[in-house]
């Protein structure tokens, strides 16, 4: 297909997008002569007013566009499908300089029009848009210089973006590893970009490496609109997009609820339907709705008159939020909203609104525009830098389980500075086709690491003397081969401790827990010098893991490690380090996974005599007398002292887990002390990959001071596969993701 429409003039390819795009092409060329732009101006009878506010923040990535070109040497298909690109959706990738005819774009010689049109899958709301320029040294001069930007909801009218300013890119050099450069679209809604060559830098052709795609978001702060995308798409042939709603359309404002909406109908939604499902990427505390009811003048009965909403953190279960009535629009060509009302600051990640009446009586029921508003409360977004670092095409290291951090200085205070190690535990080795996602030529190893420099630079270590930790075979702990897996890691002085699950390879699933030891690594000039590592076992203490004869009662430390020190930077230092695991106690009745703490004085950590185990009231030697703080624990977490005197948390300790240890809602619970309960727990947020990708489960939620900030919460979780054989088939699967938790 791409072969052909290639060859077709701009015109005719033109037209066959608009008959694709999801209304009938009738109804496209009725509606595209309109003096209205899509999404961005509005003739109010005045003037023309732009809606036009710089992105604060970068909203997801938009995946599937699709990109065209009447002018190619080397396919325009490259500039949006990763090939070249070091990792998945992030704007911190890189570009490869080689192979240019597989990787990049470039003109035909003496075109015309050598612009780059880009179909998004759907109207949205335009944010940052990343270019990774023409990166090959044979035709480096072809790099693109100055450029336009177009947009256009049709496919056939295109609105110079900012009145035809021109954008310049710098030229690249050959960099093996090139950077993107940023230009703010500041939140046009459209489905189709042109980007329009003006100049180059001296050569006969003009060339891209990659576009990446970004929904417009600002920074959330009270008041702050939520943006939202439609949880489920509608597929009747004959509407208006659903997304029409939320992405925009046809208002004068990218943010405000001052906005005017146009009478146009094609920016606004239509169909016969009962509901619309709203999702938010992230969890907010909503505090009012704007709705613009449906303002065509001829059809201003379709409007939604009753209605009801319900919100859902997980997207299955709803609690009702009411009955309300939306105001009927009048049809003017600048409507003001139409109904507001006001909600609670009720957390949620999901808004449903169902329809029960319009003021005409059909069953058509239509929209111009609804906006969502924060209130006050605790927010969870995604990090999509913290999760860019994590998807590895070419690095060798290919994706992992497990993930802990820590910083080597041994300060692990939120909002220090210092350079961070990180340790994993089954990880993919090899490389990834960017464009199929499957792997290359992989081998799973048990355990690997990675450093975070003050450069920013993220370096994986898959394999040296040392790398990865293998056990020898312990006859005392079982027969049959074993490996380790990694648990959390603690510095005292300058030695790094890593805590070493030992898996036996035996059991119904073909792996057992047989016990726990330390490595324990020196660290050197600021680095890990892993020919230098130790083996501190455990196999004759079991002061780290105990498991009964019977198997009714285990008890596994390393989950999660607090140094409560002066070197950890911690508020109210006793010299402990203290460390959490999980217990499953079957001996009388079924008992929740619960979370349990033991503690050792800094200097005594290698002797495990020294360990001790609290029991509930007091500190004990016995192991099994450990008894819970809270049930329902993850086998890793994270224990986090709260230190920003602003917070109204500070000083306590915040426990953060998957609830049911395989589930997809991610908890905090907090506690005064480090060895007293853990309450107040709540869902902060519900991975969505249950509802967007099949055959996965989430896990090991845990939060990292060592990348938070004090006004943004760096939590990860894991994802892998939940069928055999998906790991392989989209290597962006097995890999950690990263939200953040604030509060406004």
């Amino acid at each position: 297909m791409k072969k052909i429409i290639a060859k077709l003039t701009i015109l005719s390819f033109l037209s066959l997008l608009v008959s694709c795009s999801g209304g009938t092409s009738s109804t496209r060329e009725e509606t595209s002569s309109s003096n209205f732009s899509y999404g961005t101006k509005i003739n109010s009878g005045e003037e023309y007013v732009y809606a036009n506010e710089e992105s604060r923040d970068i909203g997801p990535f938009i995946d599937g566009v699709i990109a065209y070109s009447n002018s190619e040497l080397y396919s325009v298909g490259n500039v949006t499908n990763d090939s070249g690109m070091s990792g998945a959706e992030s704007y911190l990738h890189t570009h490869t300089s080689g192979e240019p005819r597989d990787n990049m774009w470039l003109s035909a010689k003496d075109k015309t029009d050598n612009s780059v049109i880009l179909k998004l899958p759907r109207p949205a709301q335009i944010g940052k848009v990343y270019f990774w320029n023409y990166n090959n040294f044979a035709k480096i001069d072809s790099s693109v210089k100055d450029f336009q930007i177009e947009y256009s909801s049709d496919g056939g009218d295109y609105v110079s973006f900012k009145e035809g300013e021109l954008f310049t890119l710098d030229q690249s050099q050959g960099d093996s590893a090139l950077s993107g450069q940023a230009i703010d679209l500041e939140g046009i809604s459209t489905q189709f970009i042109k980007i329009v060559p003006i100049s180059n830098y001296g050569g006969d052709y003009f060339g891209l490496s990659e576009i990446r795609i970004y929904q417009y978001k600002n920074k959330m702060e009270k008041g702050s609109r939520i943006a939202a995308n439609i949880m489920e798409f509608e597929t009747e042939p004959n509407i208006v997009y659903e997304e029409n709603m939320c992405n925009g359309s046809g208002i004068s404002s990218v943010n405000s609820s001052d906005g005017k909406v146009s009478n146009n109908p094609y920016y606004m939604y239509k169909a016969i339907d009962s509901q619309a499902t709203f999702t938010f990427n992230g969890n907010y505390p909503l505090s009012k709705v704007s709705i613009w009811n449906y303002n065509d003048p001829d059809y201003l009965g379709l409007g939604v008159k009753d209605c009801s909403f319900s919100y859902s953190i997980d997207g299955s279960s709803w609690i009702s939020l009411g009955e309300y009535t939306i105001a009927q629009a009048t049809g003017s060509n600048s409507e003001a909203v139409s109904s507001e009302f006001e909600f609670e600051n009720v957390s949620m990640q999901y808004l449903r609104l169902n329809y029960t009446s319009n003021y005409a009586g059909t069953s058509y029921y239509g929209l111009s525009e609804i906006r969502f508003y924060a209130g006050e409360g605790s927010v969870t977004e995604l990090d999509i830098e913290h999760t860019g670092w994590f998807s590895s095409y070419d690095s060798g290291w290919a994706g992992a389980d497990g993930i802990f951090n820590t910083r080597l200085s041994g300060d692990n205070s939120i909002g220090s500075d210092g350079d961070s190690f990180f340790n994993f535990s089954d990880t993919y080795v090899g490389t990834v086709n960017s464009i199929t996602k499957l792997r290359n030529n992989n081998v799973m190893q048990n355990n690997s690491f990675a450093t975070l420099g003050s450069d920013g630079i993220l370096s994986f270590i898959t394999s040296n003397e040392a790398v990865p930790f293998s056990p020898e075979k312990d006859e005392t702990r079982s027969s049959a081969d074993a490996f380790y897996w990694l648990g959390d890691t603690f510095v005292v002085e300058d030695t790094l401790y890593v805590s070493v699950l030992y898996i036996a390879q035996e059991g119904a699933l073909g792996f057992t827990q047989k016990g726990e030891d330390l490595i324990a690594l020196d660290i050197v000039q600021g680095e890990v010098d892993f020919s230098s590592a130790r083996i501190i076992k455990d196999s004759t203490n079991n002061k780290l893991a105990y498991v009964s004869d019977e198997g009714d009662l285990s008890i596994i430390f390393g989950a999660a490690i607090f140094e409560n020190t002066i070197q950890s930077n911690a508020l109210n230092p006793d010299g402990y380090i203290y460390n959490y695991g999980y217990m499953d106690d079957t001996r009388e009745t079924y008992n929740p996974r619960t979370l349990v703490v033991s503690r050792v004085k800094k200097e005594s950590v290698e002797d495990f005599s020294q360990y001790e185990y609290f029991d509930g009231t007091d500190w004990s030697n016995d192991i099994t007398s450990c008894r819970g703080l809270i049930d329902y624990v993850a086998c890793e977490m994270s224990i986090v002292e709260m230190n920003d005197p602003e917070s109204e948390d500070y000083g306590k300790f915040i426990l953060t887990y998957e609830k049911y240890t395989i589930s997809n809602d991610i908890c905090i619970a907090k506690s005064d002390s480090l060895f007293g309960l853990f309450t107040d727990s709540k869902v902060i947020y519900d991975a969505p990959e249950k509802i967007t990708m099949a055959n996965v489960s989430n896990y090991n939620a845990k939060m990292h001071p060592t990348l938070s900030t004090s006004d943004r919460l760096v939590i990860s979780y894991n994802l892998n596969e939940s069928k055999a054989g998906v790991n392989n088939s989209n290597a962006d699967i097995y890999r950690p993701r990263f939200v953040y938790l604030s509060q406004i």
